[in-house]
């Protein structure tokens, strides 16, 4: 939903909306970092690998090595009045303003990391 139509429903000015986003992100990240199957890690030794290699071998003969998909989105974000941060955002290609990012699942489920990217910034988060 966009901050905007929370501002409309709820007659809220944007720097209150973009603080309780900002909040309850942060309660959110304390909250999974406490609980130990939402944790995101590579797969551990050659062993791990090689499990994850044999499970999407067994559909997909040719992804031979291969061990997770990879996966991308594009969430749009509002433009800011400061040009720096409104340039750290727009995406050239979509010539739309995102905040993008790049998703690893292992072939059991498992979320193993991101990457998020806002203009030239690529940060792993764990």
């Amino acid at each position: 939903m966009w901050e905007i139509s929370l501002e409309q429903i709820f007659a809220l000015v944007p720097t209150t909306v973009s603080q309780y986003i900002q909040f309850s992100l942060d309660i959110l990240l304390a909250v999974l970092r406490q609980i130990p199957d939402a944790r995101i890690q590579w797969p551990s030794g050659i062993n791990q690998f090689q499990e994850y290699n044999d499970l999407i071998t067994q559909h997909h003969p040719l992804l031979e090595g291969a061990f997770a998909s990879i996966n991308g989105l594009n969430v749009p974000v509002q433009t800011a009045d400061d040009p720096e941060i409104r340039n750290s955002t727009y995406n050239g290609w979509l010539c739309k303003y995102f905040v993008s990012s790049v998703l690893v699942f292992s072939p059991k489920g498992l979320y193993f990391t991101s990457h998020v990217r806002d203009g030239s910034d690529i940060e792993t988060v764990h």
